[in-house]
């Protein structure tokens, strides 16, 4: 993929003080460990997660599935503020709610140069998706003030 993207994002952090360009480091963890895809790719997939039964291009899940895939399986905590409220772990998300509405999310944590924090709201029917090629995890403040 990367031989056909030549204009990707370059990944940076700070290391020892200073903003640096990382190098780029080829990605053979599966199932878990750094997507590699576009930004359509992405809105695709956010998308099917908001609609999975109706499905996309064939794909679809069970009318029981999305329900399974974001059910609260284990406590994590009590988010610090109050629009958030509890984080639970689901199969595969977090899951909670935000300002009252169900809210699913993985951002993955940051992968070195790089950071991306998808939300969805399937209640409005709505997400965001923040993507930055910085290794700090910042995206929260912007993926948690929207809704």
């Amino acid at each position: 993929m990367l031989a056909r993207h030549p204009d990707l994002a370059v990944g940076y952090a700070v290391l020892d003080g200073e903003q640096r360009r990382i190098p780029l480091r080829l990605i053979y963890a599966r199932p878990a460990g750094g997507i590699c895809a576009s930004i359509a790719e992405m809105a695709a997939w956010m998308r099917f997660h908001l609609d999975p039964v109706t499905g996309r291009d064939g794909l679809r899940l069970s009318q029981a599935a999305p329900t399974e895939l974001t059910a609260p399986q284990i406590y994590i905590c009590h988010a610090d503020f109050a629009e958030i409220g509890r984080v639970n772990y689901g199969f595969g998300f977090f899951v909670g709610d935000h300002r009252g509405a169900c809210s699913i999310h993985h951002n993955g944590g940051p992968w070195f140069g790089y950071n991306c924090d998808p939300h969805l709201l399937p209640d409005h029917g709505s997400g965001v998706m923040v993507l930055t090629n910085g290794h700090d995890p910042g995206c929260a403040p912007l993926t948690n003030c929207w809704g």
